[in-house]
């Protein structure tokens, strides 16, 4: 009786998590629709997107308006390149995008930092934008999507 009910209680999971998947639409993934040239300048992130057509347009999103430091550190907030400089960015296998800079900690100095914006940042149609709200849940229902792609699970 107990695996019976554990059964349930697993495919039940399984079916919630599965129905809000689809009924709420992903946070970030940018990097599948998106390829370089890629910069990260100004507050700005920027790529090439493929549009529903097919083709590769100019995208641009500014993480200034959804970015922050706090203490040398990149967190989600805005503003963050009134206390940052020297932006660049690099790429962590096929899901991550790391924007770094280097930002003023609150005694003084810089620390370099950085924030993994496929996280937050979608392409639609060619249009890059910052995911608002909870992304939680689905993050990870990506990241079992991506292991079983890498054959893992």
């Amino acid at each position: 009786m107990a695996s019976s009910n554990s059964l349930f209680y697993a495919v039940l999971i399984l079916y919630v998590c599965a129905s809000e998947s689809k009924s709420a639409e992903a946070c970030g993934g940018f990097l599948k629709y998106c390829k370089a040239p890629f910069s990260h300048s100004g507050g700005k992130l920027r790529a090439r997107c493929r549009t529903n057509a097919g083709n590769f347009v100019a995208a641009e999103v500014n993480l200034d308006n959804y970015l922050s430091n706090v203490n040398g550190n990149l967190v989600p907030g805005t503003g963050y390149t009134k206390s940052c400089q020297g932006f660049g960015y690099f790429l962590v296998g096929a899901s991550q995008f790391i924007v770094t800079a280097n930002c003023t900690k609150f005694e003084g100095g810089l620390r370099t930092t950085g924030y993994n914006v496929n996280s937050r940042v979608s392409s639609k149609n060619g249009v890059m934008k910052w995911d608002t709200g909870s992304c939680r849940r689905r993050s990870l229902l990506q990241a079992a999507d991506s292991l079983r792609e890498e054959g893992v699970a």
